[in-house]
C-alpha cells in the first residue's frame, strides 16, 4: 500500500478537502503536494505534470461532476484514472486495473461517503499477474 498522495481539488470545495486531508492524515497517508486552483483545465494539468514526475504516487481528485478531468487524464500515457461514486467500484478499480488517479464527484458524494470511497481504494492491493496484460494490451492500443 503506497502511503504517499497527491491531493487536487476545485478550490469550490476547499472546506471538504480540509475534512478529506484530515482523514487522509489521521489514517497515516502523506499528502506530498496538494494542489488547488478555480479552473479544472489548470488543475488537469498541474495534476498531469506532478504525477508524471513520479508514478508511485497516487492522486485522490475531487471535483464537482469530474467529468472533465477524467477525459483530460484519461488521455495522458500510463495514467489510469476511476471517477467513481460508492465504495465496490473504487475497491475493484484499484484491485483490477491499479488506477493511479481516483476522482471522487462531491457534486454526488457526500464526505463521509467520499472518506470511504477514498479509503477503499487507497487499502486495496492490486492483483498484479491476473490483469497486467489485459492493462499492457490496453496501453498498447492507445499509444
Amino acid at each position: 500500500m503506497e502511503n504517499k498522495i497527491i491531493l487536487g481539488y476545485h478550490k469550490n470545495f476547499q472546506n471538504e478537502a480540509i475534512k478529506i486531508k484530515e482523514f487522509l492524515v489521521a489514517n497515516n497517508y502523506q499528502i506530498v503536494l496538494e494542489i488547488s486552483n478555480n479552473c479544472v483545465i489548470e488543475l488537469s494539468k498541474e495534476i498531469t505534470k506532478a504525477l508524471k514526475k513520479d508514478f508511485s504516487l497516487r492522486v485522490i481528485l475531487l471535483d464537482n461532476y469530474g467529468i472533465f478531468p477524467f477525459m483530460f487524464l484519461s488521455k495522458v500515457k500510463k495514467f489510469i484514472v476511476a471517477l467513481v461514486t460508492e465504495e465496490h467500484s473504487s475497491h475493484m478499480t484499484m484491485l483490477h486495473n491499479n488506477a493511479n488517479i481516483l476522482i471522487v464527484p462531491l457534486s454526488f458524494v457526500a464526505v463521509p461517503l467520499a472518506k470511504s470511497i477514498i479509503d477503499a481504494y487507497l487499502k486495496t492491493v492490486y492483483e498484479n499477474k491476473r490483469h497486467k496484460i489485459r492493462l499492457e494490451m490496453l496501453d498498447l492500443m492507445v499509444n
